[in-house]
């Protein structure tokens, strides 16, 4: 039977925290109360409520193993990633009214780019439709039999494919939300009528609307996707073992985060990075 395309992004973005080894949760913690000090004022309180949620979330998963189907299963991991990045965000001090998917990806490209997360969880796509650029997964372009660490190429190959479709279709999406705005939409240089049919000039001016395409876009299609999956076998052990995996190190990094931000709270305030 073949797999649901979520299969894939999700075992290979499990086997890259594997690869990288348990979070350090202290060096962590240290090194996010530099990042809060440095960037933005916090909002613990808030932060550690959402934050609580997220971990309820993250031990529901796998508690109906062998019955509970893999969309459900997804549905869990996504709701303890996104919970837990509610949480970080609010930490920041990012406006949480009408915080909508679309507006935390954003910020969490920002922070990726920023290096304010682990380098297991910063790899990202930029570029437009045609030139997408992939950063921080240095082996994914080595052919297999030039190197040793074949299953280290593996996952950052299968890591670079995922991250590129889900590029391609954050820009798809803003391409229909954009073109049928009649006061947003690109349109022809020599007629004044809305484009149709994107070539490569289009798909730039578009691109500074996607901002950066990072592991929490391949968690956010993956949940969009299992919403039209009816189907009710129960998980498979791999995709069980995987979303254990994402779920726990995401937690583990967002309670390091976290950490960082009560310690930055309770020292004396430094001087804002410009």
């Amino acid at each position: 039977m073949e797999k649901p395309p979520y299969y894939a992004p999700l075992l290979a973005v499990a086997a890259r925290l594997e690869a990288f080894g348990p979070l350090n949760a202290q060096l962590c913690a240290l090194y996010c109360t530099s990042f809060f000090k440095a960037y933005k004022p916090v909002n613990t309180s808030l932060a550690l409520a959402k934050l609580a949620q997220a971990q309820l979330a993250a031990q529901l998963i796998g508690q109906d193993a062998g019955t509970g189907s893999a969309g459900l299963l997804v549905q869990q991991v996504a709701c303890s990633v996104f919970a837990g990045a509610d949480a970080l965000l609010a930490g920041l001090g990012v406006e949480q009214v009408a915080l909508s998917r679309s507006v935390v990806l954003r910020e969490l490209g920002r922070l990726v780019i920023k290096h304010a997360l682990p380098s297991s969880l910063s790899y990202y796509a930029a570029g437009s439709v045609g030139d997408f650029s992939i950063h921080r997964l240095p082996l994914a372009e080595y052919p297999t039999f030039l190197h040793i660490d074949y299953a280290n190429i593996a996952t950052e190959a299968a890591l670079s494919v995922a991250i590129k479709q889900a590029r391609y279709r954050k820009a798809n999406r803003w391409r229909a939300l954009v073109q049928q705005d009649a006061s947003l939409a690109i349109r022809d240089q020599n007629t004044g009528e809305v484009v149709s049919h994107f070539g490569p000039q289009h798909w730039q001016q578009l691109t500074w609307r996607l901002g950066y395409t990072t592991v929490f876009d391949l968690v956010s299609d993956a949940w969009v996707a299992v919403a039209k999956d009816e189907s009710t076998e129960p998980a498979p052990a791999e995709l069980l073992h995987a979303a254990r995996v994402i779920s726990g190190y995401c937690t583990a990094f967002f309670e390091a985060f976290l950490a960082g931000a009560v310690i930055a709270e309770q020292e004396p305030t430094t001087a804002l990075a410009a």
